[in-house]
């Protein structure tokens, strides 16, 4: 940035620290009150007064989504004699219900206007801004300011203990004193402390042993007080499993956390820049490699989960609530690719949306597609599908579609549809562009409105579901009253705006459409879809998009579990974005992976052709290795008291939920025992351990709560992807329930994650099916010499790895350089050489131990060396026959596939149970020799990783080595 950038900047924020009067704009009333940025309290805040009894009268910048310039809200919309230039508007989230709300504003003069457009807007962006926000003595500053009542910038006794009371912590009176007196620098009894003094006290409250325990294990045995960068780089390998780290890195990260200037200057680490480590994004539990996208975007959008929202335009209930087309902004700004517009005729010829029948306010249907346009492909550059509830007369679609034109301009993708393509276009051939999601007329090329097929929308879903849910009306005469299916007029125009996401109703699993059709079920039809017809469901899925949305009885605008709807492959799982809840942490869970891009690749099981994926199923699935989850639950730091409570109300007992959701085997609940008494630092050590079948579809949910003798309150909670959990010892920032980050709140674990198979010796249980069909079941029965062969090959890898690591007193997901660095010393510093094994991607060289080395080997670590021999062995055994096992293996699963047709053909002629008999039998045959092909290859790939690793491990524990071949 340049430097006159800079001095504009610190002067708009400079006038912002100033205050003037602005204009407050409401849709039927005006106040002038005096506006200010204030910092003092250690975060930035918009303030203003005068304000109404009790009423809130600031918001804190971290909570501000969006300033915009001119009349954009639906306040300013309604001035007509003041200049757009003199108006702004500021977009926020309610601390209170985390509902999206605007300050609709008036400036005085324009350049004032621009002020706090452009000073709020470089805070927004500031990084350093959002740091120092979160940072610890920021956080201190402000409880420091917040207990000073009298404003006298020190605290005194009674001010302390009434501040520990309000941070939860369960110290005495006597305790705090003897605290408060070590406090002073003078070791002598003072009134007051101030804020260098109160950091302190507070240091020494918050005193956490486990760390303590954990630093010096690592640490100089020299001298305890510090943390070398060896030390640091033993650490990182062993307990987080930190591959490629080095003495460098280490060195880098001490000078960047260490607070002290002789621990920089010696190069060594103290307890608070360790603890300042471990509570540093740098050891997040999220993988880093998550945050930013990481999947293959080039398949069809059927094989992706797309981050959906249901009536979008809604800032509160389904009755009387706000619309806002500042909602659409948040929605698409939070990662959304799938909006909601429910059109209906509006004034002056222009469509409005809002939900219809209902006392719900409304906006201009052009007015939410701005809205749309400015924001699209800000924070993902991938496809936004606009979701349109049609319910206007063919004149005012007409109009639609021509604000769909005018607005978005070369963002709306309206070239007509391949009509013979058998998938879908792919995320990344769609970047940057908008499609429409609608009814489609069949023959448009008449040039002429027509009526589409009859059609049950989601508006007559939800009639239809509360009149069956009321017993009043549920039958008449003994027959299920049904709403009446009705015909739909559609303008020729928007029809044509529609391509690659054409709306029909669902008639069934048997009746296959093309891929470009998509059908929607409400959360009801969905479950029941996926309880009773889960693989057809999944097969569905996999070539057309199925929306999902809530229950017409969901009037609060809650929200439904969308777990059940991923489970069966459905892509655009629609929720009520501005309700907080477990369902909203699910879905910010899941597609914060990959770069919160707004979509995420399914399972390649539930991609593949010739699938029987069952998201019911309770056994383990062939190809997919189940995972055991070990969880410590060391301790928790600075939980506040519930949401709402009296800073003077007691202190909080609490306890950990720790539940595992996924597909229904998986679904798991455990909780820690209660803490009485101790908000501020409780201690738990306790550990759970969960079995996870299907890891890809897993998630992770801790949940602290507050007991109490009538209702717990709930405290916090962190939702993340089991597959984007990191091994090691994290700090978890809890959120509070409307998804923002509770300050300087977390839990302390330590995470273990182990492959079950290879842990307990597990193998593959493959067992063809007959599929009944001669033609293809003697083709099968070749593969279960080859599956044998290569399900040994790979669990004896396996089962090598794991001895081997054991035997080194290494955890898991442990580096190997310990192991090596062992045997390098005391054994095979003069028995090891390179040996090269040449693949079609190149040479791979791999360590092995030569010659008599057993005489020299101390019986203690004769355990380490046979199980380094035995896992040298495995890998040159899976790098030498992996390959001709699985051309075997895939010759037979091509002409299995080959056979799909012939199967479908013989199967028409049996009876209509043998014949779904018969095709699931082969799909399972078919997609199990796919899985052992995949499990093969998965192997050889992690065996030629580890090869690298060890040989790498050794490198840097300096063995000389000797290049051979074999």
């Amino acid at each position: 940035m340049s430097a006159r950038r800079n001095t504009v900047k610190d002067k708009n924020i400079w006038l912002l620290q100033a205050g003037m009067e602005l204009t407050e704009v409401e849709l039927h009333s005006r106040q002038v009150r005096s506006y200010r940025l204030d910092s003092t309290s250690g975060f930035a805040c918009i303030t203003w007064s005068p304000s109404k009894r009790h009423a809130r009268n600031k918001i804190a910048v971290s909570e501000v989504q969006a300033v915009n310039k001119g009349k954009t809200s639906e306040s300013l919309k309604h001035i007509s004699a003041v200049s757009d230039d003199l108006c702004f508007s500021i977009v926020y989230t309610s601390e209170t219900n985390g509902e999206t709300k605007t300050l609709s504003l008036i400036a005085p003069k324009v350049d004032a206007a621009e002020a706090w457009v452009d000073g709020l807007n470089s805070l927004i962006n500031s990084k350093a801004m959002q740091m120092a926000a979160g940072g610890r003595k920021r956080w201190l500053e402000h409880i420091f300011q917040a207990a000073d009542k009298n404003g006298d910038d020190t605290l005194d006794l009674k001010e302390i203990i009434k501040l520990a009371k309000e941070l939860n912590m369960g110290f005495t009176k006597r305790n705090i004193e003897n605290m408060y007196e070590k406090a002073h620098k003078n070791g002598k009894v003072k009134n007051s402390l101030n804020f260098g003094e109160f950091v302190v006290l507070f240091e020494m409250m918050a005193e956490r042993k486990e760390l303590n325990q954990l630093f010096e294990k690592y640490s100089s045995r020299e001298n305890k007080a510090w943390l070398s960068p060896s030390g640091l780089l033993h650490f990182l390998e062993i307990e987080q499993g930190m591959e490629g780290a080095s003495v460098d890195y280490c060195t880098d990260v001490i000078i960047k956390y260490e607070p002290t200037e002789e621990g920089k200057t010696l190069g060594l680490m103290s307890i608070d820049g360790f603890r300042a480590f471990l509570l540093s994004a740098e050891c997040s539990i999220f993988k880093r490699e998550h945050d930013r996208k990481y999947q293959d975007m080039t398949q069809p959008l059927s094989h992706y989960y797309i981050s959906c929202s249901h009536n979008t335009y809604l800032t509160g209930n389904q009755l009387n609530g706000e619309s806002s087309v500042e909602a659409y902004k948040a929605a698409l700004l939070s990662g959304c690719r799938c909006v909601e517009l429910d059109s209906w005729d509006g004034d002056n010829g222009e469509p409005i949306i809002y939900h219809g029948h209902t006392l719900t306010s409304k906006i201009l249907f052009r007015d939410a597609l701005i809205a749309i346009r400015d924001t699209a492909f800000v924070t993902s550059q991938y496809p936004v599908i606009l979701s349109l509830e049609n319910h206007c007369s063919v004149r005012q679609q007409d109009r639609m579609a021509d604000c769909l034109m005018e607005v978005l301009a070369g963002m709306l993708y309206a070239d007509p549809r391949d009509e013979h393509r058998k998938v879908l276009p792919s995320p990344e051939d769609l970047k940057r562009k908008i499609l429409i999601k609608n009814k489609k007329l069949k023959d448009e090329a008449a040039g002429r409105e027509g009526h589409v097929d009859e059609f049950i929308d989601e508006e007559d879903h939800a009639n239809m579901e509360k009149r069956e849910s009321d017993p009043s009306t549920r039958h008449t005469k003994g027959h299920t009253v049904h709403p009446v299916e009705k015909k739909v007029k559609l303008s020729v125009k928007l029809s044509k705006c529609v391509n690659y996401i054409e709306s029909v109703q669902f008639t069934g699993f048997e009746n296959e459409g093309p891929c470009f059709h998509n059908s929607s079920f409400s959360e009801l039809s969905a479950h029941k879809y996926a309880e009773n017809n889960g693989v057809q469901f999944v097969r569905r899925n996999r070539v057309q998009l199925s929306r999902i949305y809530p229950a017409g009885a969901r009037v609060d605008s809650s929200n439904y579990n969308p777990l059940v709807a991923w489970n069966a492959g459905c892509q655009l799982v629609a929720l009520n974005y501005q309700t907080s809840g477990k369902p909203i942490d699910l879905n910010i869970a899941k597609f914060k992976q990959n770069g919160n891009c707004g979509y995420v690749l399914k399972p390649e099981v539930m991609r593949e052709e010739i699938s029987s994926f069952d998201p019911n199923q309770k056994q383990p699935y062939l190809g997919v290795t189940p995972k055991r989850l070990s969880i410590h639950l060391i301790s928790a730091q600075n939980l506040p008291k519930p949401e709402g409570a009296s800073t003077e109300s007691e202190i909080i007992d609490p306890y950990v939920n720790i539940h595992v959701l996924g597909i229904h085997a998986d679904c798991c609940k455990k909780h820690s025992n209660v803490i009485d008494d101790n908000g501020f630092n409780p201690f738990w050590d306790e550990h759970f351990t969960f079995t996870i079948n299907f890891p890809e579809l897993a998630f992770v949910r801790f949940v602290v709560m507050d007991s109490d003798p009538g209702k717990d309150d709930f405290i916090g909670q962190y939702t993340i992807p089991f597959e984007s959990m990191e091994h090691g010892y994290h700090h978890i920032n809890l959120m509070s329930t409307n998804g923002k980050p509770l300050p300087q709140a977390t839990i302390f674990v330590y995470i273990e994650i182990q492959d079950i198979a290879s842990h307990e010796g597990q193998t593959l249980d493959y067992q063809v099916p007959e599929v009944m069909a001669p033609g293809i079941d003697s083709t099968l029965k070749t593969a279960p010499p080859h599956v044998y062969k290569a399900v040994s090959l790979c669990e004896e890898y396996h089962k090598a790895l794991s001895a081997f690591k054991a035997s080194c007193g290494l955890k898991p997901h442990s580096t190997y350089r310990k192991g090596v660095a062992v045997l390098a010393e005391h054994v095979l510093s003069d028995s090891l050489v390179l040996q090269s094994i040449s693949l079609d991607s190149g040479d791979v060289y791999m360590l092995s131990p030569q010659g008599d080395y057993t005489a020299v080997t101390p019986n203690t670590l004769q355990p380490m060396v046979d199980s380094f021999n035995r896992l040298n062995l495995s890998i040159k055994a899976v790098l030498e026959e992996a390959d001709n096992i699985g051309e075997q293996l895939e010759k037979i699963y091509q002409s299995a596939v080959s056979k799909k047709d012939s199967v479908i053909e013989q199967s028409e002629k049996s009876s209509s149970e043998l014949k779904k008999q018969m095709y699931e039998n082969y799909c399972a045959a078919v997609q199990g020799l796919k899985a052992i092909i995949g499990y093969l290859h998965k192997t050889k790939e992690a065996a030629i990783s580890t090869a690298k690793k060890i040989c790498h491990a050794a490198a840097a524990s300096g063995l000389e080595v000797k290049i051979t071949t074999l």
